[in-house]
């Protein structure tokens, strides 16, 4: 049964007694409340009236829904001083409200008593709508010592101006299970006023699920607090959800103004703030705290800005990834006078900014840090990363990965970067550190890579390191009216000079300077201290600019060395040409490439391409000709040589792991392959074994080791006539072939097809003779120690003959011994490639002719036979050639292969039946006094005749 109830305005005082009803209270309050009990659904209808307005201790309890609808101004509860009024709602049951004209629609107040004023509401759903907008209509309001507290289902406030309002030491406690607010003004609003109060507003909002805040009018605010005054301990707004809390706003989404601690928890938060996501004011010495913790993300996000910090204020982000993008500010932090502060610290795993329009992080006056304490740093913005004025920025960090299309660093007026991280990334479109007027930018990280311009002026000081070979900085400095900037490269760390640079200190410790990276002269001058031992400079050097007067030549000017230093020059692959052809004869054809202080020494080195077949060793001097020097000493380049290169010894140690397929590493024979035939009476068997190798190559100046792995697998069939017995079988092969040398490493694969014909007579006679056809598949790759590659890859083929004649001679003990003769012709065809660096190669055909002589010795046993190896080896062709055209140069080389080696081993066969149709075989051997030596060869094979 439904009970409705429809009133115009009307006061009533009730008293009942308790007999009459279902609870044993009397009811002293006005309004429309007539029991205390209401187990039908009940709904409301007024105009200017409340539903109970009360100073006293009442208790109702809804069984069903209970509904308000009022046109009115008068709020809809009203719970005075010493007044406690509980609000009991059924489970899933809901308290709605709408229609409301002005005013708060659920209010306690205690009037400024010191009697506060309690409203309860336990249970069910809470249901606030205004259908439609009305900044006047405030949701739930408490002040004056006012206190709310809600323990229900859901909260819904919608269309209202503050959702939830606190002002003058009043307090909220909400634990519910799911809040939300849509179209407000601000969906929590605290104010304190100035004076007369000593104890501050409390607002602890907890859900079980999510809290949602849509503050999307005009000027709108997300949460909003404002406290100026002196208040001890602060107001407080805590909000925390077990999911997630979302903020939307048309202004802030946060807006803390004075002494306030505003605190959100969740698993995600997300606040979208129109001109600012968070916005943190203190006031005078009045501090604002705001801090926000989320187990997984927090995402900011602003048409203005994602963090505002000023005066006196903090804000801490602590989640596992934080994201802020804002249009102008992605953080801003303003401390504005000289004993205020402003912090902003964000910790996280992940923190991503963003900006497009302003600084992507702004810190200014003393006091002011912003600071960012994450694994990873990304940074994306139009503008720079900017500390003024005394202000500082601080990241810490595993990986920090910024990219600012204008100027990334930037340190003025005292400001101070400071970046310590495993991995340094920074590219910049202009300049990637700009400090001026005794700003200052520290970076610290083992691999730091810098792309962009420094710049240094005023006392500005940038000073950072590169210590490993991940490291580099490309990019120019400059300096100018005391500005420093100090540089160290050290372990292959790499500067990219693109343009005239000057810089203050330069440490260069097994560092690359390479000047070279632009075409055309460069320019670069240290002024204070150059200092360091066994670093490289890389010049573009140009015969048409000899006497530093045109822009073709790079130099190198030092004013200054506090120490004795070293350092070494390495010419450019793009100018070995044209000095390749150059002249130097005479000393006026001495090529001037810097001017440098007395204590700093310079030596060449071999300059390096892989583009070419050879390298290059440059010979410098100085003062070769007349003519004063400003800084100590004129240094010129007078010379050169060349040698063989690790691109061309690369492609010849291929070829010669080519020439050992078709040979050594192919030399077969019968007692490997198939162990001892004339002990098999079958006239069917098949067969497989696997084979292992290592070895060594050393001749002159090649030296490489290889070791490689094949498996193979054949079947034949007997055959017996009156001269003996035959053996017609063919086998399948795999073979993985590694190479590996001082610079370089390689990769073959072959897939071989052989056949084969075996006899053996009753005088213990035996001829073998195969034929074998291999496919290979071959890569290769080379480097040099300057970091420089080269890779390669072909396929060809290669054939094998081979005729082997022997005897076994044995007593009747079952001694044996069985001299041998073998000749083996190989073929691989030549091929013609060109590597990943544009080296074009020629490789002839090669061919092997190799003749062995031999002997085993062993004994038969009645399930095993075993023996002892020796071999002499001849290769009997003298030569091949492999011809080689670079950048440059061409090179032809004949590689000598006529060789004498020798061989010994052991082996045997051992059978698994009397009737000898399963063998197991063996063989372990080794090579030696050639110039490529079989370390170690092991094979195993198995046999069954059938």
């Amino acid at each position: 049964m439904r009970s409705k109830i429809n009133l115009q305005y009307t006061k009533i005082m009730f008293s009942i007694p308790c007999v009459l009803l279902m609870s044993c209270s009397n009811i002293n309050a006005t309004g429309f409340l007539t029991q205390n009990v209401y187990n039908d659904d009940v709904d409301f209808t007024f105009n200017n009236a409340d539903l109970i307005q009360t100073y006293a201790t009442e208790t109702y309890q809804f069984n069903e829904n209970l509904s308000v609808t009022t046109t009115g101004g008068q709020q809809v509860v009203y719970a005075m001083e010493g007044s406690d009024l509980t609000f009991n709602i059924a489970q899933d049951k809901t308290f709605s409200i709408n229609g409301y004209k002005n005013g708060n629609i659920l209010r306690s107040s205690s009037n400024n008593s010191a009697n506060p004023a309690t409203f309860n509401i336990n249970g069910g759903h809470l249901f606030i709508d205004q259908t439609s907008f009305n900044k006047d209509i405030g949701g739930l309001y408490t002040d004056n010592n006012g206190y709310i507290n809600i323990n229900n289902q859901s909260i819904t406030i919608n269309n209202v101006g503050n959702a939830i309002e606190l002002k003058d030491q009043s307090k909220f406690n909400i634990t519910t299970g799911n809040i939300e607010i849509t179209n407000a003004y601000r969906g929590i609003a605290m104010q304190s006023n100035v004076g007369g109060y000593t104890a501050p507003n409390i607002l602890n909002l907890n859900s079980a699920n999510n809290i949602s805040i849509e503050a999307m009018q005009t000027n709108g605010a997300g949460i909003y607090a404002l406290a100026y005054t002196g208040l001890v301990p602060p107001n407080v707004i805590t909000l925390k959800a077990n999911n997630d809390i979302k903020i939307d706003s048309a202004a802030q989404g946060i807006a803390s103004f004075g002494k306030n601690e505003i605190s959100l928890e969740a698993k995600n938060i997300d606040i979208d703030g129109g001109t600012r996501a968070i916005y943190s004011r203190g006031y005078e010495n009045l501090d604002s705290l705001v801090t926000l913790k989320a187990n997984n993300s927090i995402n900011l996000t602003s048409n203005d800005t994602g963090v505002y910090s000023y005066r006196n204020s903090t804000v801490n982000l602590n989640a596992s990834d934080i994201t802020i993008n804002a249009t102008k500010y992605a953080i801003y932090s303003n401390a504005i006078a000289d004993t205020a502060t402003s912090l902003v610290n964000l910790n996280a795993n992940s923190i991503k900014l963003g900006s497009s329009d302003n600084y992507v992080v702004y810190s200014a006056n003393d006091g002011s840090v912003v600071s960012l304490n994450a694994k990873d740093v990304n940074i994306n913005a139009v503008w720079s990363l900017f500390a003024d004025n005394s202000g500082k920025i601080n990241i810490t960090s595993d990986i920090s990965n910024i990219n600012i299309t204008n100027d990334a660093l930037r340190a003025y007026n005292g400001g101070d970067i400071t970046i310590n991280t495993n991995t340094n990334i920074l590219n910049s479109g202009i300049n990637a550190i700009r400090t001026n007027t005794n700003g200052k930018v520290t970076i610290n990280a083992p691999i730091n890579q810098i792309k962009g311009d420094m710049y240094s002026a005023g006392g500005g000081e940038i000073r950072t390191a590169f210590s490993s070979n991940e490291s580099k900085f490309t990019g120019s400095t400059d300096i100018t009216t005391g500005g420093i900037i100090d540089l160290a490269f050290s372990n292959d760390a790499t500067w990219y000079n693109i343009d005239d640079s000057t810089l203050s200190h330069l440490r260069l410790n097994k560092g690359i300077v390479d000047m070279s990276h632009t075409s055309g002269g460069q320019d670069l001058v240290v002024a204070t201290d150059f200092s360091g031992s066994d670093g490289v400079f890389v010049l573009d050097i140009s015969p048409d600019d000899i006497n530093h007067g045109g822009t073709q030549t790079d130099f190198i000017s030092i004013a200054s060395a506090l120490a004795p230093a070293s350092a070494k020059i390495r010419i450019s692959s793009s100018s070995i040409p044209s000095l390749s052809e150059y002249d130097f004869s005479g000393s006026n054809k001495a090529i001037w490439f810097g001017d440098v202080h007395n204590n700093v020494t310079f030596t060449s080195v071999q300059s390096k391409s892989m583009d070419d077949v050879y390298d290059y060793v440059f010979q410098t001097d100085i003062n070769v000709r007349g003519g004063g020097s400003v800084n100590g000493n004129n240094w010129f380049l007078v010379g050169y040589g060349k040698r063989q290169n690790e691109a061309a010894n690369s492609i010849i140690n291929d070829s010669i792991l080519r020439y050992l397929d078709i040979s050594t590493l192919e030399l077969d024979s019968l007692h490997k392959r198939l162990g001892e035939i004339q002990n098999y009476d079958e006239k069917d068997g098949i067969w497989a074994r696997i084979i292992g190798a290592k070895g060594e190559y050393n001749d002159a100046n090649i030296n490489f080791n290889n070791k490689y792995n094949m498996i193979q697998a054949g079947y034949d069939k007997r055959y017996d006539n009156d001269y003996g017995d035959f053996f017609s079988g063919f086998a399948l092969s795999y073979k993985d072939n590694d190479m590996d040398y001082k610079f370089g490493k390689g990769d073959s694969k072959n897939i071989g097809l052989a056949l084969y014909e075996s006899y053996f007579n009753e005088d213990k006679y035996y001829i073998d003779f195969i034929l074998k056809y291999n496919h290979i598949r071959n890569k290769f790759e080379a480097f040099n120690d300057i970091g420089q590659t080269m890779q390669a890859k072909y396929n060809t083929n290669m054939a094998n003959i081979s005729l082997e004649l022997g005897r076994k001679l044995q007593n009747e003990d079952g001694y044996f011994i069985t001299p041998l003769g073998q000749i083996n012709y190989g073929y691989v065809r030549g091929v013609d490639y060109t590597t990943s660096t544009g080296i074009k190669v020629e490789q002839d055909n090669i061919n092997s002719l190799i003749g062995k002589l031999g002997l085993y010795a062993g004994k038969d046993f009645e399930q095993s036979s075993h023996y002892f190896k020796f071999g002499v080896l001849k290769e009997f062709i003298d030569e091949y050639g492999v011809y080689m055209q670079g950048k440059k140069e061409s090179l032809h080389k004949t590689i000598n292969i006529d060789d004498n080696w020798y061989e010994v081993g052991i082996g045997g066969d051992i059978w698994l039946n009397d009737d000898k149709s399963k063998t197991i075989y063996y063989s372990l051997e080794k090579t030696f006094g050639g110039r490529y030596e079989t370390k170690w060869q092991a094979t195993a094979g198995f046999r069954y005749l059938f």
